[in-house]
């Protein structure tokens, strides 16, 4: 398996959904039944990237996109999609964006839903949350957090990649 890298940024947001939970009816159930979103805008209110049928959500952000700067936006859309839970469920999910090669970002959401308030469409006032923003120029990336603190910054893996491979190549394809 070798190093990858791409002027992408890559944009994974999931609350767990490889796991399972015990419904009122007594039977198991996936935390992906829940209907969480991802959304990526821009200057306007329409998003530039979003998923919204996926577990987890995933996004992969275009280097072709224009330059500017961009919200990334999680929600918990509907919690009727999935069994009522016999317990109620704080959900853990976790936001993070990758630009490969380069830097990998997570953002801990614990807290901020469970399935008693229920997403947008059982009325939450907070179902959407503004996770991040990032400004994008060319195929460098600054990621910050909603306070304006720089978090990581990064252009392209692709000069990591060929010093590692020029290093590799010196020591005879050693590690």
């Amino acid at each position: 398996i070798g190093n990858s890298t791409s002027d992408n940024l890559d944009i994974i947001f999931d609350w767990g959904v490889d796991k399972e939970y015990v419904g009122l009816d007594e039977d198991t159930h996936s935390y992906g039944d829940f209907d969480f979103d991802l959304e990526i805008y821009g200057a306007g209110p329409v998003p530039v990237a979003f998923s919204y049928s996926s577990a987890p959500e995933e996004v992969e952000f275009l280097s072709t996109t224009a330059d500017g700067t961009y919200t990334i936006v999680a929600s918990f859309w509907d919690a009727a999609a999935a069994a009522e839970p016999m317990l109620p469920i704080n959900f853990t999910p976790t936001l993070t964006v990758t630009k490969k090669g380069v830097f990998e970002r997570s953002f801990d959401l614990t807290g901020v839903w469970n399935s008693a308030i229920g997403g947008n469409e059982q009325g939450n006032a907070n179902a959407y949350l503004d996770v991040a923003y990032f400004v994008k120029t060319g195929s460098t990336y600054q990621l910050y957090d909603m306070d304006d603190n720089l978090l990581v910054t990064g252009k392209s893996g692709a000069i990591k990649n060929a010093i590692k491979n020029i290093s590799k190549a010196r020591k005879g394809g050693r590690k």
